[in-house]
């Protein structure tokens, strides 16, 4: 069962942009209620709930990033294989200034999106047509960007889950 939240304020909405009640890509959708089961009754679950036992069924389809100062800059701790794929590139351990330099203009964008998750403080789900920066290979994909806070209040990594 998925639990109702806030909606996203308007900034962190963009043209791609669903409601969590949209989610339909199983593996989203199954992300999503873990990360709602961890969360219990605070606002965010801590990233030690969603270990990789937690999440092993999404592995492949899991990336997670760490939060450098208060959200201007994120790093790819890890890269599931699936991610690998949909990027084109491989991503682990760099920052969105990094990608930027590897793909002009991509870092800035996922800076941007992340930046309005950690903002939110709740999950953002996104939906569409993806043209992948290192080729411009179209593909269709779901997305679901959960944030986690050890103390429950400040944004310290992202969970970002893509079918």
């Amino acid at each position: 069962m998925l639990h109702a939240l806030s909606a996203p304020r308007a900034e962190a909405r963009s043209r791609n942009a669903i409601t969590l009640e949209e989610i339909e890509h199983p593996l989203v959708r199954k992300a999503l209620e873990i990360w709602h089961t961890a969360r219990g009754k605070r606002a965010m679950p801590a990233k030690t709930d969603l270990g990789p036992r937690a999440l092993l069924p999404l592995l492949k389809n899991i990336a997670l990033l760490k939060v450098l100062g208060g959200g201007e800059e994120f790093v790819f701790r890890v890269v599931g294989d699936q991610i690998r794929l949909q990027q084109g590139a491989d991503m682990q351990g760099k920052t969105m200034a990094e990608i930027d330099a590897m793909l002009p203009g991509h870092g800035s964008v996922l800076r941007r999106i992340y930046k309005n998750a950690v903002a939110a403080r709740a999950p953002l789900a996104f939906r569409g047509w993806y043209l992948r920066p290192a080729d411009q290979h179209p593909f269709c994909h779901e997305v679901v960007i959960l944030p986690v806070a050890d103390d429950d209040e400040t944004v310290d990594h992202l969970f970002v889950v893509a079918a």
